[in-house]
């Protein structure tokens, strides 16, 4: 029942979601200069990317443990409010990384340069 009512959350979250964006993004452009507007939507839409980072660290823990990180890792996914790029960072700095791992950890450096250092930093102790 359950999973039922995820599906649906997931769904239904999927659609208003785009429409809200969409909707937000017009009317901030409409009513706001420029440069604010700008502003606002690059540190609204960050806060948004570090929630669905998030959301899929605590969705799947157990996939992200068994393709990204060794099993003698000590940072496993799946701890609330860390980011997938944050345990990435721990376990390249450990050494724990697998190389499907490895991969994804220098994809994001690539990107963002020290990206998942940076992001595991912010982790407090």
């Amino acid at each position: 029942m359950n999973l039922l009512l995820y599906l649906a959350s997931f769904l239904l979250r999927t659609l208003f979601v785009t429409i809200g964006i969409i909707y937000d993004i017009c009317k901030i452009f409409r009513y706001s200069h420029f440069d604010r507007s700008f502003k606002y939507i690059n540190q609204k839409y960050r806060r948004l990317a570090i929630l669905v980072d998030q959301f899929g660290n605590a969705a799947c823990p157990e996939f992200w443990n068994d393709i990204l990180i060794k099993k003698e890792s000590i940072h496993p996914f799946g701890i609330i409010n860390q980011t997938i790029s944050a345990v990435l960072g721990l376990n390249f700095q450990s050494g724990t990384l697998t190389k499907t791992g490895l991969w994804l950890n220098n994809a994001l450096n690539y990107f963002w340069k020290d990206h998942t250092i940076k992001a595991a930093q912010e982790i407090k102790p």
